[in-house]
C-alpha cells in the first residue's frame, strides 16, 4: 500500500507542477523542515508541498486514501512550523485519490489547483483528484 500512496502523491505533485508553472519559485515540494521540541530534541518534517503566496501559505498533504492523519498533520505539525519560518496566514488542503464511506462531494470542494489555492487561511480543504 505505501508504494502506491508514494506513487499517486508523485503523480499529484507532478500535476500541480504542470498545472501550477508560474507558481515554480513559490511551489516547494518535500521540502525538509529541522527543528527543535524542547528539552533539545532534533526533529525533522517534510510537507508534501506548499505554495507562499503573497499573503497565504497553502499547505498540500497527500494521502491515497482520504483519513483524519492529514487533518492532523497540517493542523498539529505543518501549520506551526510554517508559521514559525514565513509568519503568513496558513490554508491546508488534504489531496486523496480515494474518498472513503464519509466522504460527500460537496461543490464548494476545489476541483482545480486554482481552486484549492484560494482556500481560506485557517481552514482545510479536502480535493478528490483522481490523477
Amino acid at each position: 500500500m505505501m508504494a502506491l500512496g508514494n506513487a499517486y502523491e508523485s503523480r499529484v505533485l507532478r500535476h500541480i507542477s504542470l498545472a501550477g508553472v508560474e507558481l515554480a519559485p513559490r511551489l516547494y515540494k518535500r521540502q525538509w523542515i529541522g527543528y527543535e521540541e524542547p528539552p533539545g530534541r532534533l526533529h525533522a518534517a517534510q510537507p508534501d508541498l506548499f505554495v507562499l503566496l503573497s499573503n497565504t501559505c497553502v499547505v498540500f498533504e497527500i494521502k491515497l486514501s482520504r483519513c483524519e492523519e492529514g487533518f492532523a498533520q497540517l493542523e498539529r505539525l505543518y501549520f506551526p512550523l510554517l508559521w514559525q519560518l514565513f509568519r503568513l496566514p496558513l490554508a491546508g488542503v488534504c489531496v486523496f485519490r480515494n474518498p472513503g464511506k464519509e466522504y460527500l462531494p460537496f461543490p464548494s470542494r476545489p476541483r482545480s489547483l486554482r481552486e484549492a489555492l484560494t482556500t481560506p487561511a485557517g481552514y482545510i480543504s479536502e480535493w478528490h483528484l483522481l490523477v
